[in-house]
């Protein structure tokens, strides 16, 4: 089986120590960080390439973003990663899934569906499945 390098990019702590938790018993994670919010994700992103022999530093396979965060949101941050056309596929997390944001953010090849947060295991499975 593939082990991925996940990037979470949310702003509720609490929600990201139970995400962490969930997503590393899938037993798939090789590499795992937590941005706060779309402009530290970008950053992050964008000086991948500046870090390569930095393992601390990775670029992700897959993106769990929250839609509703201070400073840029994720709808933001997907037309940033559209613009700078960075390799990676995202799940979108929210507490309320809307029509509309789902036709926004479908809109970009690389959204690979949405979860309701909290994340849990049966939804996990089978957004990992769906990257093969």
């Amino acid at each position: 089986m593939t082990n991925y390098n996940i990037l979470l990019v949310d702003d509720d702590e609490a929600s990201n120590i139970y995400s962490e938790i969930i997503i590393k018993q899938t037993g798939l994670v090789n590499k795992f960080a937590i941005c706060k919010n779309g402009e530290n994700a970008l950053e992050y992103l964008l000086k991948i390439e500046g870090y390569l022999n930095d393992s601390s530093v990775f670029t992700p396979d897959l993106i769990f973003l929250d839609i509703n965060m201070p400073i840029m949101n994720g709808m933001e941050l997907l037309f940033e990663i559209d613009k700078h056309a960075i390799p990676v596929n995202v799940v979108m997390l929210t507490t309320s899934i809307l029509e509309e944001d789902v036709q926004k953010a479908l809109k970009y090849p690389f959204v690979k569906g949405f979860m309701n947060k909290p994340i849990k295991q049966e939804g996990l499975n089978d957004v990992i499945n769906n990257l093969h």
